[in-house]
């Protein structure tokens, strides 16, 4: 299983899905799923399954692939890894809440914007059309 991540700098949000496989078809299920939840838009950094036609194509309106130097879901992945990495658990599967824990755990402490509000992150979303 994969994270999909999606980080709100500006506000200190965060929306997260798993998928099976990182393709196209299941990106553009998970951005519907966001776009559900009342995301507007989704700056992506430069992996190639974002570049699919099902992604940009499939019901996903509204979506920005405009590359980000260095994407702010990153940060964020930095602080899973600090905390689930590294650690024993008896089961594959225990690990999934774990992961799940610290996004939850950094949102509902207001961490996330400190994390990734970068100065060129806010200048870039602050450019975009409205």
């Amino acid at each position: 299983m994969y994270l999909v991540l999606g980080v709100d700098p500006m506000r200190g949000r965060l929306w997260w899905d798993w998928v099976k496989r990182v393709r196209g078809v299941e990106i553009a299920q998970v951005l519907r799923a966001w776009k559900g939840a009342g995301v507007k838009g989704v700056i992506w950094d430069h992996a190639a399954f974002y570049k699919a036609k099902t992604v940009g194509e499939g019901g996903c309106g509204g979506y920005i692939n405009r590359p980000m130097l260095l994407s702010p879901a990153e940060g964020i992945f930095a602080e899973v890894r600090r905390w689930v990495e590294g650690r024993r658990y008896e089961r594959i599967k225990a690990k999934k809440p774990a992961r799940e824990g610290v996004p939850r755990g950094l949102e509902a402490e207001g961490k996330v914007s400190s994390l990734v509000g970068w100065p060129y992150i806010r200048q870039a979303l602050n450019a975009l059309p409205s």
